[in-house]
């Protein structure tokens, strides 16, 4: 490829996020993570200058904590041994 790039680059994980930009990242868990962890989430990172990588390791790490958590998965893997 020409410019000496032989992969495409993602410069946006690398900006800082805005605290808007988290509020609307968080409002894309409701529903798959409980509120008040969101609300934990969301206070915790008030004040705090992170990528949109760093966000989305954090809120993946959240998503499969709480996902390994639930009680309704672990019934149905229960039922099926």
């Amino acid at each position: 490829m020409e410019g000496g790039k032989d992969k495409i680059e993602e410069p946006d994980k690398d900006r800082i996020i805005t605290p808007l930009e988290i509020q609307v990242e968080l409002g894309k868990l409701r529903g798959k993570v409980p509120s008040f962890i969101l609300k934990d989430l969301s206070d915790s990172l008030k004040n705090r200058e992170i990528t949109k990588e760093q966000f989305e390791k954090i809120s993946q790490a959240v998503w499969e904590k709480v996902d390994g958590s639930r009680l309704d998965k672990k019934i149905e893997d229960m039922s099926s041994e």
